[in-house]
């Protein structure tokens, strides 16, 4: 806190010196990010982007550096590039709600709605899943928890009633 240079550093230091491991990178991309909440620099964007495409390639299998990559290029507004990020983020981890509805919104701004859709019914039906799941381990627990948030949750119910009106 207050030494965000200094952490880049050591991030970088740790990255170079375990070239198999995504975890420094992970984490200087994200402090990039972080520090981009406080002052929209784009260079900051820039740098995450290039950890977080460098921990993919270090660790191709960790949704996590897919899905922080599709969020960094989205702020970009590089929604191709992020399409893509989200598509393996999806691949890596297929039952995550919360990927399929960011995959979901990338593929209404590219104007793919019929992926959008799909996006949208798989998030909800994740969701659907998680929220009976729950209420069998914890019958007493009355309130629905969300898993996805329930404003992402309702906001995927109607993006996706929506695009099917749209379609019809």
């Amino acid at each position: 806190q207050g030494h965000p240079d200094q952490a880049h550093r050591s991030l970088a230091q740790a990255a170079h010196q375990d070239p198999l491991s995504d975890g420094a990178l992970y984490r200087n991309g994200r402090l990039y990010l972080y520090q981009y909440d406080q002052n929209p620099d784009p260079a900051l964007l820039k740098k995450a982007k290039t950890c977080f495409i460098e921990a993919t390639e270090r660790n191709p299998v960790n949704y996590q550096n897919y899905e922080k990559l599709m969020d960094t290029y989205n702020q970009l507004d590089q929604t191709a590039q992020a399409y893509q990020a989200a598509q393996q983020a999806v691949i890596h981890y297929p039952a995550c709600g919360r990927l399929w509805f960011k995959l979901a919104g990338v593929c209404e701004r590219l104007g793919k709605t019929d992926q959008a859709i799909n996006a949208y019914e798989r998030a909800v039906v994740i969701e659907n899943q998680f929220q009976a799941q729950f209420k069998r381990m914890y019958p007493e627990h009355t309130e629905p928890l969300y898993r996805l948030g329930r404003d992402n949750y309702e906001a995927a119910q109607q993006r996706l009633t929506a695009l099917k009106a749209l379609k019809n």
